[in-house]
């Protein structure tokens, strides 16, 4: 029954409602089925008997004066790592957490193989559909991976055996580190350069939650979101942590305004629970004080289709803010900064917490004191004045 009753129109209708300006439709997702026509990984089954089903709906969304993104799930993917089980990360015990238990499969961005089916599906989509621009989610490691592709990059590059990740006292576990995130970032620039080869004038966006939502072993830095065109990426927390993330955002995209992901339930698992009224109102109302474009996740019904009542309440909401949006004119100005470096994220022995917790605490505290502040970050003190 999955998107079994998955329609265009009622969808495209309903975001009309909202008054929205551009619309993110999935081409893939983390489980690694296509919504299009591909030569490399099989279709989803609700689209086999109607193929066109998802190029219909971003035609009816440029009807209605809607821009389009196109979704592509980067890192995970269940199929592939199902079918290519060499593409998958795995830990030190040489197990994959999929194989574990994990709800996706994750496949190693050092893999050669992996890296040419990544190509070949962009180009698949760039030949099927005419997005105004790709997001490109999840370029992270979720796992400290041991496959066979890290450890020759590893001997490769550096010499030697791949050390243990989890040993963070060891010789080489700051180069380690580094090379989580030279190596994510290099991936991440050989998705934008795919991506350009096939549509030049498409815009590019990494989802950079990742900076912010985990820690060093990640690899996630400013190096990612400094290849897309504009920063963006869902988080959750309150409003203090919001805060502190569209500070950072606003900080280091390349163009204004970036972008800030809310969704609309509290957790996206949890489909038929919407956030108050007050709540959303309070997060659109956020996004747009720190000259943010606000973007909405609905976790629609499994079976495809959409609640009105959700699109009126947006509809609503957004026209509250667009009335504002005449001021979001020339630069945020601070009169203190808080300096947040992605590339050296660290919790020192003994301590519950590390130097990003402490960023977020202290942008806090400044808000709470009515003391207008900042973030900074790696690369971008440009706003720095004496």
């Amino acid at each position: 029954r999955f998107l079994s009753e998955f329609d265009p129109e009622p969808y495209v209708e309903n975001l009309k409602t909202a008054q929205v300006q551009t619309a993110m439709l999935y081409l893939q997702s983390h489980v690694g089925l296509c919504y299009f026509p591909s030569k490399v990984a099989p279709m989803h089954r609700a689209f086999r008997n109607r193929p066109d089903a998802m190029r219909q709906l971003m035609t009816l969304c440029r009807a209605a004066g809607i821009t389009v993104m196109g979704y592509y799930s980067v890192i995970f993917n269940t199929w592939a790592e199902q079918t290519h089980p060499d593409w998958g990360m795995v830990r030190n015990d040489g197990r994959s957490p999929l194989a574990d238990g994990s709800r996706y499969g994750h496949c190693c961005p050092n893999h050669p193989e992996y890296r040419a089916f990544v190509a070949a599906q962009i180009r698949e989509m760039l030949d099927y559909f005419d997005p105004d621009g790709m997001f490109y989610d999840m370029p992270f490691w979720p796992t400290l991976c041991r496959c066979d592709a890290c450890k020759a990059r590893w001997k490769k590059e550096v010499g030697g055996d791949l050390p243990d990740g989890e040993d963070t006292r060891g010789a080489q576990w700051g180069t380690y580190v580094k090379k989580l995130q030279d190596w994510m970032a290099e991936f991440c620039s050989f998705v934008a350069e795919v991506t350009k080869k096939y549509m030049p004038d498409v815009t590019i966006e990494f989802n950079n939650a990742g900076i912010v939502a985990f820690d060093w072993t990640a690899g996630s830095t400013e190096r990612i979101s400094d290849l897309a065109d504009y920063t963006g990426g869902d988080l959750y927390g309150d409003p203090a942590s919001h805060s502190f993330v569209r500070k950072y955002f606003y900080a280091i995209t390349k163009n204004q305004p970036f972008e800030y992901m809310n969704s609309r339930c509290l957790k996206l698992y949890e489909h038929t629970v919407t956030k108050s009224k007050e709540r959303l109102e309070c997060e659109i109302a956020l996004t747009r004080a720190h000259h943010g474009a606000n973007f909405i996740i609905d976790a629609i019904d499994p079976v495809g289709t959409t609640d009105k009542r959700v699109y009126d309440l947006l509809g609503e909401l957004f026209a509250k803010e667009e009335k504002l949006e005449q001021y979001n004119r020339g630069k945020m100005v601070a009169d203190a900064a808080v300096f947040f470096d992605s590339s050296a994220q660290f919790t020192a022995e003994g301590y519950s917490f590390g130097n990003k917790e402490t960023a977020v605490a202290a942008v806090r505290k400044f808000t709470e004191r009515h003391i207008p502040v900042g973030v900074v970050a790696n690369g971008h003190t440009e706003n720095l004045s004496a």
